[in-house]
């Protein structure tokens, strides 16, 4: 009688904690379909808002009767909007990637000086485009003792400044007035560093400060502000700090601020250090002539686009539409001093072009330009023989440093 009796208890037991279970396994469920839901919303308002700019301000740009100086401002515009669309697609293809966990990081030997030169130069020259163009009265500030310069790090350069752009990209979005700090300090005995970016922005609830590097979150307080952006930024910036060995955390308070920091491993060697350099806001165009450039693209769009830039420098270029072509002209274009290889072209592929033209033990220098922007496949570019390589879209300043190695 009492073995029957503890039975039926303990059946009521069981069956009662399936139901929890069960009940919480189908709110967990509902909710994950809610945040997918919102995102692929809030998706697909942040595609339309900048297509919507740059399709509406391009078409204003054909009208005669709209003064000079209008179209000027238009061109700004279609800039901007261009640029947030293709950090947007970014995002999507690097969170793709880590949901199929297929996202590589290249671990390297980076110092520290170099990180600190690009965010020194990249945000303050940020900041100062946007002045006049959204409201914002924003002091940036580089903090890093000299005595962490020459302090060398074994991380991914790319992804790591990647985290560091969404962090202070973040914190611009949501501090209107103020300042932006990044800095750094060495940490656990010496064996980490710890990048830090501190605002004076509109700061998070602590409630929120769980969830905020979770996938498909976006956090919106006031009700009468828009902050652009699909909510991927944080996330993605989380799994990549895991993938450097690293972690992320953030503490903040409502009105106040946030502080977000990323701990990065340290290589026990140091570094020269050299002060930061100011950076070209305009393209500044050099003097090639008396050289030979090879430009393999098959898409007009993009063939003309870079023909117009590089006339500006009065270099012989020469056209080639397909990797047969390309192949072929190296050949016969007598002291021809860089190609710039398109990568998927009709007939021979970049790739397949570059390694006919080694074979024939030529050792001209060849760019790859790439749309295919994942690091992982920009690292098996270098390993299959490209003496370099440029994304698309090319931005011209990007085009003439690296010119300026295999030309000046």
């Amino acid at each position: 009688m009492c073995t029957g009796n503890f039975n039926i208890a303990g059946f009521h037991y069981l069956f009662e904690e399936g139901t929890r279970q069960l009940i919480a396994a189908k709110e967990k469920a509902e909710e994950s379909d809610r945040l997918k839901s919102s995102f692929l919303a809030n998706l697909s308002h942040e595609i339309r808002t900048p297509l919507n700019a740059i399709i509406g301000f391009s078409g204003l740009l054909s009208d005669k009767d709209i003064p000079d100086e209008e179209k000027d401002s238009f061109n700004t515009i279609i800039k901007r909007s261009s640029d947030m669309l293709l950090s947007l697609i970014n995002d999507v293809i690097d969170f793709s990637k880590i949901e199929a966990g297929q996202l590589q990081v290249n671990i390297t030997a980076v110092p520290l000086h170099k990180i600190t030169t690009q965010v020194h130069d990249i945000f303050n020259l940020e900041l100062k485009k946007q002045q006049g163009e959204i409201v914002h009265d924003l002091d940036f500030i580089v903090n890093v003792p000299p005595k962490y310069q020459t302090l060398t790090l074994s991380t991914d350069e790319i992804r790591l400044m990647q985290i560091i752009s969404n962090l202070i990209n973040n914190a611009i979005k949501f501090t209107s007035k103020g300042k932006i700090e990044f800095g750094c300090k060495e940490c656990q005995n010496g064996d980490w560093i710890e990048f830090f970016v501190k605002d004076t922005g509109i700061g998070m609830k602590k409630e929120y400060l769980s969830v905020i590097f979770q996938r498909f979150r976006k956090i919106e307080e006031t009700p009468n502000q828009v902050y652009r952006g699909a909510g991927l930024g944080l996330a993605i910036s989380s799994e990549l700090a895991n993938l450097l060995g690293g972690k992320i955390s953030v503490e903040s308070v409502p009105n106040i601020g946030s502080v977000f920091s990323i701990q990065i491993p340290l290589k026990k060697e140091v570094s020269a250090y050299t002060p930061p350099a100011p950076v070209l806001t305009s393209p500044n165009y050099p003097y090639y002539k008396g050289f030979n450039i090879l430009i393999a693209e098959d898409n007009q769009s993009n063939y003309l686009f870079l023909e117009k830039i590089l006339n500006k420098t009065r270099v012989n270029i020469y056209h080639a539409t397909n990797g047969q072509q390309a192949v072929s002209l190296a050949e016969k274009i007598p002291d021809l001093h860089v190609i710039l290889m398109d990568i998927k072209m009709p007939e021979m592929n970049g790739i397949e072009a570059l390694h006919a033209i080694r074979r024939k033990k030529l050792s001209i220098p060849i760019v790859a330009q790439t749309a295919y922007a994942l690091a992982d496949e920009v690292y098996n570019l270098k390993n299959e023989g490209f003496s370099d390589y440029i994304l698309k879209p090319v931005n011209p300043n990007d085009l003439f440093k690296l010119l300026n190695k295999y030309l000046i």
